[in-house]
């Protein structure tokens, strides 16, 4: 009776070890997998971190290149007027040496009416930021002229290039040519938004 019972003891004895050795591995194992989820947690952690460090450095590139592009806004816009004076100067200065050239009796009192009024509005459709929505066509503004009274006016007594040039809203000076006189009369022509 003991003997079996000892053989029993010792079986069950070795089940509960192989049990426990069981057990033991399954702990084991579960720890392994426990570390491993820590370690991927901890690189994704790291991804993370990186990726916010990525989006910040981005940030500062796009508010460094608004930045810029301020800058640049503000440098052709300053540019832009530089030339209109520039521009009006010579146009005045190119008057001033035409003058002393060939003159016509029969355009003195046009240019003279013309150089009074010195400003004519021209009205054009433009988008928010002030670009005209169609190109100025010479004859919009000699329909100008001619309402102003200046009938003699005709589109050859334009300079083409000048008026190729008004692309957006604003103060433009121009010079108006005339058949057989070198004298060019200087206007301002203000290019306005439609009401």
């Amino acid at each position: 009776m003991f003997g079996t019972s000892k053989k029993s003891l010792q079986r069950q004895l070795e089940q509960v070890g192989a049990e426990s050795t069981r057990r033991l591995n399954q702990i084991q194992e579960a720890k392994r997998q426990r570390d491993d989820l820590d370690q991927q947690y901890q690189e994704l952690a790291q991804e993370r971190d990186n990726l916010k460090l990525k989006i910040q450095e981005l940030e500062e590139i796009i508010y460094a290149a608004d930045n810029q592009a301020s800058k640049n806004r503000v440098l052709v816009t300053t540019l832009k007027d530089t030339l209109e004076e520039i521009y009006t100067i010579s146009a005045l200065r190119i008057g001033e040496i035409n003058q002393n050239q060939k003159k016509n009796p029969e355009n003195d009192s046009l240019i003279k009416n013309i150089e009074k009024q010195n400003s004519f509005t021209i009205e054009k459709q433009a988008t928010a930021t002030g670009l005209l929505k169609s190109e100025l066509e010479i004859s919009e503004i000699v329909n100008e002229f001619h309402a102003q009274g200046f009938t003699q006016i005709k589109e050859t007594n334009f300079k083409t290039r000048e008026i190729d040039r008004i692309k957006e809203l604003g103060l433009y000076s121009i010079s108006l040519k005339f058949e057989n006189d070198s004298r060019e009369a200087p206007v301002k022509l203000w290019v306005v938004p439609t009401p």
